[in-house]
């Protein structure tokens, strides 16, 4: 009687061949976990360690810009920086920021949200008593929408929606110049 060990080599190449295949897949799926996650913060702006701020928030300055005007083309986007100081109107909520108006040289609003001038920021949870940083992305409608004009738009952090939110108790408001170019 002869014993052939062909099966168990067989057995040990297949196994392998399974085991490559599952790395090759696996290794695909992180990369696209990875990239979905890097996309995302790309659209909605980011939490920013306090050591990265230019300004800082405090009582008398509740939302600081790291600057006093923003130029931005048509239809693009630029990134600001910003400090929210909670001075006890956000209490242990999260606190979101985004803009409640803007209005033009002529005194007329324009839309604000995705249709016309938006500012997008991760809620985040600020202590009482604290200051908290913001990579907020500013974005532009195409020419359509957004006339080449100067803006005084109102940045507005609360506690819900910041564009209906003006509640003195939950919210706090700062103003910003955005330069519409082509």
């Amino acid at each position: 009687m002869r014993i052939t060990k062909r099966g168990s080599m067989e057995l040990g190449v297949n196994a392998i061949v399974i085991l490559i295949i599952a790395l090759a897949i696996l290794g695909m799926g992180i990369a696209f976990v990875t990239n979905l996650f890097r996309s995302g913060s790309g659209k909605l702006g980011k939490i920013i360690d306090n050591t990265e701020l230019p300004v800082h928030a405090d009582s008398g300055n509740p939302l600081a810009f790291e600057t006093s005007q923003l130029t931005i083309k048509q239809g693009k986007r630029e990134n600001i920086k910003l400090s929210v100081y909670n001075d006890g109107f956000g209490g242990q909520n999260d606190i979101s920021v985004g803009l409640a108006s803007c209005t033009n040289s002529e005194g007329m609003d324009v839309a604000i949200g995705g249709d016309g001038i938006f500012l997008a920021a991760p809620n985040q949870r600020i202590n009482p008593g604290s200051d908290a940083g913001y990579l907020a992305i500013v974005s532009v409608a195409g020419e359509d929408i957004v006339p080449v004009d100067t803006y005084i738009c109102t940045v507005r952090a609360s506690v819900g929606d910041p564009m209906s939110n003006n509640d003195p108790a939950t919210s706090r408001s700062g103003q910003i110049i955005i330069n519409v170019i082509l």
